[in-house]
């Protein structure tokens, strides 16, 4: 039997990946007029993430999260999950959950909930303000 960090990990990569397998190749977004460069950045960093090139992919992604694409915000919170190409990072990944939800993305909610069982409340709390943040940023990471 697994038991701690293994399970825990375990557990979440699980859960993340059948939300990989369930989503899609079109990036969702709730006020958002998804441009085609945005687009086309959308599908390099799919490209990038198929082939394991998770800090590449995090670079396409981290400037079409800040334009409130729920998609790439569900996946940059994934990234932060999963430790893909950057440290673990549970409240940068619940931060970018919340508004990925926030923003139309219905799995972003459950993936929140996922993370939310190995989180005490004071951390919760801090991801609710990193949420915050990230919301009140004009100048997006990489664009």
């Amino acid at each position: 039997m697994v038991t701690g960090t293994s399970a825990r990990i375990s557990a979440f990569a699980a859960v993340m990946l059948a939300c990989l397998v369930a989503g899609s190749s079109h990036p969702a977004q709730a006020d958002h007029v998804v441009t085609k460069e945005e687009h086309l950045q959308f599908q390099e960093g799919l490209r990038c993430h198929r082939e394991h090139d998770f800090e590449e992919a995090l670079s396409c992604r981290l400037p079409l999260a800040g334009t409130g694409i729920a998609e790439t915000q569900y996946d940059v919170g994934r990234t932060n999950a999963c430790a893909e190409g950057v440290a673990e990072d549970y409240v940068e990944a619940y931060a970018w959950f919340i508004l990925s939800a926030r923003n139309g993305r219905l799995d972003a909610r459950k993936a929140r909930n996922e993370l939310k069982p190995h989180m005490c409340p004071e951390v919760i709390a801090r991801a609710f303000e990193r949420a915050g943040e990230l919301e009140a940023f004009s100048e997006w990471p990489g664009s």
